[in-house]
């Protein structure tokens, strides 16, 4: 983390370019009275989380790892509680319609799904149908998948009370912040089962540390690489390379997310 000490501790520090779009590890006030400039690599790896995303759905509901573990166990399950389910006809209801939740929802236009979104800023969307409230969202969705910034308005905004207006057995993606959900909440309605599954890319704690995941049933995890690619790494390094030459050039790059530090 580019915490105040960090940044005050380096005088000569100009630039912190993040390789990715998330600038919650960063102090903003810090780097602004030191005229550290910050940068990110928007749109550079938001088709990269757009298939991991669908690739946790369909995970979840076509319940691969439970049947990769029975099947190597020597089982063959193929009715019963490893029956799958299917995408189509579902409501998949997205909370955030940027750039990522745009990718979304135009690869679950190709599985007959019944897609939704929450957005305030988005108007207009292809395939998908505006909720005209959170709590509308949440009451229709089969599946809900974040796709918000982290703020002070949208921390923990999955909690105790938002899941408790999920259909029972609704799954929950997050492949966003961890911090926009309460994880014990989740934890907690996966093993009542208010929460058919969860599919979580993010966590309140990195890496979170497998006694906090044990027992914990229906849970899929990854290790925070959703916008993780091999072309996706390629293409944002080459842009935070880009944009600190530039700054230390003395220009300024449209990636810099707080131009104040240049004076303008």
């Amino acid at each position: 983390p580019f915490t105040r000490r960090a940044i005050e501790a380096n005088p000569s520090l100009r630039v912190i370019a993040r390789v990715g779009v998330g600038t919650d590890s960063i102090d903003h006030a810090a780097a602004r009275e030191n005229k550290v400039a910050i940068s990110i690599t928007p749109g550079l790896n938001a088709e990269t989380v757009a298939d991991q995303t669908l690739a946790m759905i369909l995970a979840l509901l076509r319940k691969i790892v439970p049947q990769d573990l029975s099947v190597k166990a020597g089982r063959w399950e193929r009715v019963g509680a490893l029956t799958p389910s299917e995408l189509p006809g579902k409501t998949v209801g997205l909370i955030g319609a940027g750039t990522i939740g745009k990718a979304v929802l135009h690869r679950l236009a190709g599985f007959g799904a019944n897609a939704m979104y929450f957005d305030q800023l988005a108007v207009d969307i292809a395939n998908a149908s505006p909720a005209a409230s959170l709590e509308e969202l949440l009451k229709r969705s089969d599946i809900i998948s974040l796709h918000a910034p982290l703020t002070p308005d949208t921390r923990e905004m999955i909690n105790a009370r938002s899941i408790s207006l999920m259909k029972k057995g609704a799954l929950f993606i997050n492949t966003a912040r961890g911090g926009l959900m309460n994880q014990k909440d989740v934890f907690a309605a996966l093993r009542s089962g208010q929460l058919g599954g969860a599919a979580l890319d993010v966590f309140a704690e990195e890496p979170p540390g497998a006694e906090i995941l044990a027992d914990i049933p229906n849970l899929l995890c990854s290790a925070h690489l959703g916008g993780l690619s091999h072309e996706s790494i390629r293409r944002m390094t080459i842009s935070a390379t880009e944009s600190v030459l530039a700054v230390l050039g003395g220009q300024r790059p449209p990636t810099v997310i707080n131009p104040e530090v240049f004076g303008v």
